[in-house]
């Protein structure tokens, strides 16, 4: 399921050098790390995170689905 917050990018610092890379939640949902400019593994905790993720989605395509079902 595609979800509502996909294409929207997220700002991560690299901890060793400062360098700001975006990351789109699309690409949070997949990785948990990335390897910066610097040469620098970064780890990312995602856990919480795509758990928020996953019940915005599902808040949103619910209230869809009360909209539709309202206007029927």
């Amino acid at each position: 399921m595609v979800g509502l917050f996909d294409n929207c990018e997220i700002q991560i610092t690299c901890p060793k050098c400062g360098h700001k890379t975006d990351k789109r939640i699309r690409w949070l949902k997949r990785n948990s790390k990335y390897t910066c400019v610097c040469g620098n593994t970064v780890n990312i905790d995602t856990k919480q995170f795509k758990i928020t993720i996953a019940e915005m989605d599902k808040a949103y395509f619910d209230l869809q689905n009360t909209i539709k079902i309202l206007h029927e």
